[in-house]
């Protein structure tokens, strides 16, 4: 699986499917991307493959929702993965002097 892979990059892969950079991945975006890689996706395919990670049920995914769905093979790889980027974003808070919740 891809999320597997070392050299995997959550955060990339999300950003190459929300190239207007919206922060959703919407099932425009997924036909677009299948598009691009010589495969055929109808819109009601790409919103069936978006369900089941969609949480709030706006037919869309957030980087979150997004996450469960490609690190959602491997637990253990998922939480670390979670782990890692939540920690990042804690840094990221503190060194820009944002107040933490």
């Amino acid at each position: 699986m891809l999320a597997e892979r070392l050299d995997f990059d959550p955060e990339q892969a999300f950003l190459r499917l929300d190239r207007d950079r919206k922060g959703l991945i919407t099932p425009k975006d997924v036909v677009l991307f299948m598009k691009e890689n010589r495969q055929e996706c109808a819109d009601d395919e790409a919103r069936m493959f978006l369900r089941p990670y969609d949480d709030d049920c706006d037919e869309s995914l957030t980087y979150t929702e997004f996450l469960y769905c490609v690190l959602s093979s491997s637990v253990v790889y998922r939480d670390k993965v979670i782990k890692r980027l939540c920690e990042k974003d804690l840094r990221l808070r503190k060194r820009n002097g944002k107040t933490l919740v």
